[in-house]
């Protein structure tokens, strides 16, 4: 994709599956984040990032929709955040904020779940 930095979310697929090896904020390999045996992992990590957006990114109300814990919330948008290297709740380098934000990590999230593949 053009014009697409390493670390954007857009980025090729973001999560499990044909990343082009690049090193997040974390220092760690990409080889060694996206493996394939964690597809449902990374799954479970873009419907959480989703329900979270979905809920105005409040986690008390992406945690009673998701019926789980806030902290447990908290612990898969962190993960998502490391593997990514971006925040949901960060602007854009370009400046963009609010919903074009919110509307960036949709499609990503999005376009990824339909594109990756399922576990066997």
């Amino acid at each position: 994709m053009e014009g697409v930095v390493a670390g954007d979310v857009g980025a090729g697929e973001p999560l499990a599956g044909g990343v082009e090896p690049h090193r997040g904020r974390a220092g760690q390999d990409a080889d060694a984040v996206f493996r394939p045996d964690r597809v449902d992992f990374h799954r479970q990590l873009a419907l959480t990032a989703l329900t979270y957006l979905d809920n105005g990114r409040r986690l008390d109300q992406t945690a009673a929709a998701l019926f789980t814990h806030p902290n447990t919330v908290r612990y898969r948008l962190g993960r998502l955040r490391e593997i990514t290297a971006g925040s949901l709740n960060e602007p854009l380098a370009d400046g963009g904020s609010g919903p074009l934000h919110t509307l960036h990590w949709r499609w990503a999230l999005t376009t990824w779940l339909e594109v990756s593949p399922r576990s066997a």
